[in-house]
């Protein structure tokens, strides 16, 4: 799913982003893809199977062994809060997933802004 066509569906659907909302400093990024060897996300709140989250409403909440996870979609302020470095040094594979998930194509005109916090916006 792009930050551009999040709004199409409200449910999970093959092939989406999805952010996995485990508390307010553990925030997941993971792609819906059946053929993955990858089909389930381990948390401190439980195992979180991807095939499960095809269906489901963005916003819903799902019981874990220990407690519950939100899923949500992607927005550049979770995809932020997602990433290892928040600094004003932006790495190569940062740039890159930006500007993928941005559908920016040559010829997009783009403005970046820093602010305070070192983040940009």
């Amino acid at each position: 799913m792009s930050f551009l066509t999040s709004s199409n569906h409200p449910t999970v659907a093959e092939g989406d982003t999805v952010m996995i909302y485990i508390d307010y400093s553990t925030i997941l990024a993971a792609q819906i893809d059946l053929s993955a060897k990858q089909s389930v996300i381990h948390t401190k709140k439980g195992p979180v199977s991807l095939k499960n989250l095809i269906g489901h409403r963005y916003g819903t909440k799902l019981t874990c062994k220990s407690g519950y996870v939100q899923i949500l979609q992607p927005t550049p302020e979770l995809w932020t809060k997602t990433l290892p470095f928040r600094t004003q040094i932006l790495y190569l594979p940062d740039i890159s997933m930006i500007v993928m998930h941005l559908d920016l194509k040559p010829g997009s005109l783009v403005s970046l802004h820093w602010l305070i916090d070192g983040l940009f916006g």
